[in-house]
């Protein structure tokens, strides 16, 4: 059950659990004592000190478990680290082979990423035929 924020006109916050099966109001507006509490919307965080080991969604939920302020870009960057470590020990992404696959599948035709990456390969190819060398890696 999620926890959520109310607050009151003197300021008084109170912390309230609320089942996904409450009627709406419920998140807008809670009773309690005689007291009208209003919700309080925050914007999700948590912070994580990241030590990833294999790049596997076990040691994704061992990086992340209990922690309580992992902001989305953290949460993106865990990620992409394991995503590259995942690359590295098997020579390919395979979340990224599957999720271009299912695309395919389901929307009949190849998801741009992929295409992009078929054009630039294709392009070092027809460039190093004449002696020239790409390198498009961040620095």
């Amino acid at each position: 059950m999620p926890t959520y924020l109310f607050t009151d006109e003197d300021g008084e916050t109170i912390e309230v659990y609320l089942d996904l099966k409450q009627p709406s109001e419920a998140y807008h507006r809670q009773v309690v004592g005689g007291k009208v509490f209003k919700r309080v919307y925050t914007i999700p965080q948590m912070a994580v000190s990241i030590a990833l080991k294999d790049g596997s969604l076990a040691d994704y939920k061992r990086v992340t478990e209990g922690k309580d302020k992992l902001t989305i870009k953290e949460m993106a960057a865990v990620s992409k680290e394991m995503a590259e470590k995942r690359a590295a020990k098997e020579g390919a992404e395979p979340v990224k082979n599957e999720f271009y696959r299912n695309y395919e599948a389901k929307i009949g035709k190849k998801h741009k990423d992929e295409v992009r990456q078929t054009k630039l390969a294709k392009a070092h190819k027809s460039l190093k035929k004449f002696g020239v060398n790409v390198d498009l890696t961040k620095s």
